[in-house]
């Protein structure tokens, strides 16, 4: 086990709860507190035997859900950023939506093994 400090910091209201604990896994452990804190950033970080230091940081649970419902079309971007970024101005909103756009077709790009293509003469 590892001596870990960690921060949770609510979304909303900014308060920040600070904890040591002492997880076998780090990584599931921040994630257990994502889930259970479903309103906070959360940030674990410690050194490993070599003094070498380590870090996550993790969304707020709830956002990372909202974010699969606009991935999926279920939830506008308009809604979700009003909802976790407060007004945004209709050309900030357009610049966003421009930006997911250009991700969306970078990873359809990224997705395509050159090991399955078949060129047909």
């Amino acid at each position: 086990m590892v001596t870990c400090n960690l921060t949770l910091r609510d979304w909303y209201t900014k308060k920040v709860q600070k904890k040591v604990i002492m997880p076998k896994d780090p990584m599931k452990a921040s994630e257990i507190h994502s889930k259970n804190n479903p309103n906070c950033v959360v940030i674990l970080e410690w050194k490993d035997t070599e003094d070498k230091d380590h870090f996550i940081q993790l969304r707020p649970h709830n956002m990372e859900l909202d974010q699969l419902q606009v991935d999926e079309g279920e939830m506008s971007i308009n809604r979700f950023t009003t909802k976790w970024y407060g007004k945004v101005s209709k050309a900030k909103l357009k610049a966003i939506e421009k930006e997911l756009a250009k991700e969306f077709v970078e990873e359809e790009e990224e997705e395509v093994d050159p090991e399955m293509i078949i060129i047909v003469d």
